[in-house]
């Protein structure tokens, strides 16, 4: 059986949920990289989801606005089989350059209900960046998500 449709149904289908209103989370305190060339900032490993075994973590990308406007984010989901799961590579630089901030996120891929996991993860993910929005420099209220399969 080919295992691509149902894959990709899966994807369209934690795209579109995951894009549904949800509460905010608890804030955690950041682990920031510092500037880079060009402005980019990039703190790594922000735990969003505590409660898996081990802690999931994002990846924010995010540019230094000299005058502290916040930026729309994008959600970046990346391909399960690829690199084992790593939250690398992602289009991150290409899309901070146009103005937006990227979270690059982990989430389950494997167990019983590996498709409601990756979804629940994703959900989280929202929240938290909804929760921390004004620490990191986020527009809340301007969020969407890209991912490929």
């Amino acid at each position: 059986m080919n295992k691509w449709p149902l894959r990709n149904a899966r994807c369209m289908a934690l795209a579109v949920l995951v894009c549904i209103a949800v509460p905010s989370a608890a804030q955690t305190p950041a682990t920031p990289r510092g500037p880079r060339p060009g402005g980019l900032i990039i703190e790594r490993n922000l735990v969003y989801s505590g409660t898996g075994d081990p802690a999931l973590a994002l990846d924010l990308y995010r540019r230094a606005w000299a005058d502290q406007r916040k930026s729309p984010v994008v959600l970046w989901i990346h391909d399960g089989d690829t690199a084992n799961g790593a939250k690398e590579p992602t289009p991150a630089a290409m899309l901070v350059a146009a103005g937006y901030s990227v979270a690059s996120i982990e989430y389950r891929r494997s167990g019983r209900n590996a498709s409601l996991s990756s979804l629940s993860d994703a959900k989280a993910a929202v929240r938290w960046l909804r929760a921390n929005a004004d620490k990191h420099g986020l527009a809340a209220d301007k969020m969407g998500v890209w991912g490929m399969s």
